[in-house]
């Protein structure tokens, strides 16, 4: 509504993303006022045309494609190789696809954008503030301390903002500037609490001390902004639980604890498994897509998930205590520390928090645009490892390896191209998106619904059919797909399948209804609801019956259930008509030919 409807823009800065103010209890609490004020301006300029949308979020992708080069950049310390080939991976990984063709996505992408920006203003500020210290004129020194202040202190914070409320997950911006400032150090964490509660450490050098604590302090300062910034976050979405069901997200709404952490646990690797061969991307994941791990003894999947976890403990462990090594030379060492730190940590996990499920539940159990940004943090590991196999173990490189990574490498962003192609493909009609999705998750109701629905409105009722009973079987409480599946048996002429199919329906909205009376939370909305599916069952029963009496008198019934149901007042208007241009006809005969 605050983008399309005539509404101040100061309606924006109390509206969540989908419209509604953001302290109803009915509102998602997802507070993104930047990307709703893009999109205001979207609407301003070309209405409600999607294809600016789609400009708008390609430009913003290609922004966001070109600062991860320079953040590269700094993660390897201009080595060109990892830097290479972490931008490229990153640029046409599939992955992102969701996020760019998705209008929605742009949230993703806006926070993608301000949280690089962020970080390269901090990480570049840092490091020459670093190395002006010891400047011999006190006025170059003080103009550039006073310019570099401002760049780590204040101006990541104000990003920081904008990131957050572009998308949640911005807030980690914090979080990912500590981990550079950690790695700017030079030391183990063990060296930086010595330092902090030890006077006695004559081989850190007076030097490294200063810099930890100095290290310490900001880290003190970000930890304050984090606060500051969650104090107001809450403080402007108000009290209240987020309104999901549980088809939305049943790994994080299970009752079981146990099935509960390990499933969320479970869908973290199929995360990677989409950033590690992205063969099965779908445009959704929700109620049986992902089976959940209720019996984990039984359950080969629980391997993965300690499999996946022990190695993310071992990686992040290494690189913060790791001191030398005899496996790597020592800037490959280097390398992987910061690959790790930041790559790993600082851009993979930090990013993914808030979207998965550990600490908040989210609305959807598995979201590909949810990776747009820590898939940066996958690619700069595989430029690491490409680094590593490319220089070699202990600087001896093995005869045709390098030739070899070449072509793996060009196999690689061959498969990334075609594969985004045709994402991109699968996204440019409903269509063609929901077919894909259902190829790739035919478990999903919520996807044999809409497959059915797109196959019923292209008149493929034969297809629909068979879709829709699937997802009836599903989801048997689904009423939109009781009602597609009895209008598509309608055009099939099978009226006898659908008064059984409305009449089974009818039932079992009778009995939601008792149950809710009972449990005595029949809100004004599901009331609302179950007048209008009631009012779609009997009027489609009224559409199949060919006496004119029975189908008036059951239109007529449907109207009265829910008056503002537009299209049974179309279909009765419409019948009415009919009658009446019958009865002048038959008029006119009478009058002709008495």
């Amino acid at each position: 509504p605050v983008v399309s409807q005539n509404s101040s823009y100061f309606d924006i800065l109390t509206a969540d993303y989908w419209g509604e103010h953001i302290r109803n209890p009915s509102s998602h609490k997802s507070y993104r006022p930047i990307t709703t004020l893009t999109f205001r301006l979207n609407f301003e300029l070309s209405q409600l045309d999607p294809y600016w949308y789609h400009v708008v979020n390609v430009v913003l992708n290609g922004i966001v494609s070109s600062l991860s080069v320079f953040t590269a950049d700094i993660v390897f310390e201009k080595c060109s190789i990892p830097i290479l080939i972490s931008s490229l991976l990153f640029a046409l990984h599939p992955i992102k696809t969701e996020a760019v063709s998705n209008i929605t996505g742009r949230a993703e992408i806006l926070m993608a954008t301000f949280y690089f920006g962020g970080f390269l203003i901090f990480a570049r500020n840092l490091r020459v503030w670093s190395s002006t210290e010891t400047s011999s004129s006190y006025r170059n020194w003080f103009a550039l301390t006073l310019t570099n202040c401002v760049g780590v202190y204040f101006i990541p914070f104000i990003c920081t903002i904008l990131s957050t409320i572009s998308k949640e997950g911005g807030i980690t911006l914090l979080m990912t500037c500590v981990a550079y400032d950690f790695l700017q150090t030079g030391h183990t964490v063990k060296d930086v609490f010595k330092a902090l509660f030890r006077d006695n450490l004559a081989y850190l050098g007076e030097g490294s001390k200063i810099k930890i604590r100095r290290f310490f302090a900001r880290s003190v300062y970000a930890a304050f902004l984090f606060c500051v910034i969650v104090a107001g976050s809450l403080y402007i979405r108000g009290g209240g639980d987020t309104p999901f069901h549980y088809d939305q997200n049943p790994a994080a709404l299970h009752s079981d604890r146990t099935t509960r952490v390990l499933s969320i646990l479970m869908v973290h690797t199929h995360y990677l498994g989409s950033l590690l061969f992205p063969t099965d991307l779908c445009c959704d994941w929700s109620g049986a897509s992902i089976p959940l791990v209720i019996n984990p003894l039984e359950d080969i999947r629980v391997l993965h998930i300690i499999l996946f976890e022990s190695f993310l403990l071992i990686s992040i462990t290494w690189a913060l205590s790791r001191e030398t090594s005899n496996l790597f030379t020592n800037d490959l060492e280097r390398s992987w520390k910061r690959a790790i730190i930041l790559g790993l940590l600082g851009f993979m996990v930090f990013p993914f928090l808030l979207s998965s499920n550990i600490i908040f539940v989210v609305g959807t159990m598995k979201g590909e645009r949810l990776a747009y940004l820590p898939s940066f943090g996958f690619v700069l590991m595989i430029g690491a490892l490409f680094n590593t196999l490319n220089r070699g173990f202990n600087g001896v490189k093995v005869l045709g390896v390098h030739f070899l990574l070449h072509i793996i490498i060009g196999m690689i962003l061959t498969f990334y191209v075609i594969k985004t192609r045709e994402r991109n493909l699968a996204w440019s009609s409903n269509l063609s998106l929901w077919e894909a999705a259902y190829q790739i998750n035919p478990h999903s109701g919520h996807v044999q619904y809409q497959y059915g629905y797109e196959l019923a409105l292209k008149s493929r009722f034969e297809e629909a059919v068979k879709v829709l009973k699937m997802a009836i079987k599903t989801q048997p409480e689904d009423t939109m797909a009781r009602f597609v599946l009895g209008l598509s048996l309608l055009n099939l002429d099978k009226c006898e399948e659908t008064d059984k199919l409305l009449n089974e329906g009818l039932w079992l909205l009778k009995a939601t209804t008792e149950t809710e009376l009972k449990q005595g939370d029949l809100s004004k909305e599901k009331r609302n609801k179950i007048a209008r599916d009631t009012s779609n069952f009997i009027g489609v029963m009224g559409m199949c019956q060919k006496d004119i009496a029975k189908k008036g008198t059951l239109l007529y019934e449907a109207v009265k259930t829910d008056p503002t149901n537009e299209y049974m007042v179309t279909v009765a208007t419409n019948l009415a008509k009919q009658i009446e241009q019958g009865q002048q006809m038959i008029r006119k005969v009478s009058v002709d030919d008495p």
